[in-house]
């Protein structure tokens, strides 16, 4: 089995699209004056994919984020691949996420940003 390089991510209740309780893994860090939020499933379901706006406007609010300085990372971790790390490059409409792109991080160099986050960063405590 390949390494989780996060593996004690807090859990955290959120809200889907539709209004229903699902629970993600959440891990903040700071890193060179920038915040990381890293999103995890925690069941075989996808919330995340399917509701990652959402999951990211409630986010910003209930952590009181500072949205300009705030990078969000999805982290997925396989017994074959180890952890898979994933960006979302936000375009934001005000104070919530106006549209969104997201990307697999595949290049070495993209990858190895976020293993510096995850080793240079500070904790941050999520303040549900």
């Amino acid at each position: 089995m390949k390494q989780n390089l996060l593996p004690d991510m807090e859990l955290l209740s959120v809200k889907d699209r539709d209004g229903n309780p699902c629970d993600i893994g959440v891990q903040a860090l700071r890193h060179d004056d920038d915040t990381y939020i890293f999103l995890s499933d925690m069941s075989e379901e996808t919330v995340i994919a399917r509701n990652s706006a959402v999951i990211i406007n409630q986010l910003v609010k209930r952590l009181r984020l500072n949205y300009e300085k705030t990078q969000f990372v999805r982290h997925v971790h396989t017994a074959q691949s180890g952890s898979l790390f994933g960006r979302f490059n936000i375009q934001w409409d005000g104070l919530a996420v106006g549209s969104y792109t997201f990307n697999m991080l595949n290049n070495l160099d993209e990858a190895d940003s976020i293993r510096e986050v995850l080793f240079m960063g500070d904790a941050m405590p999520i303040a549900a």
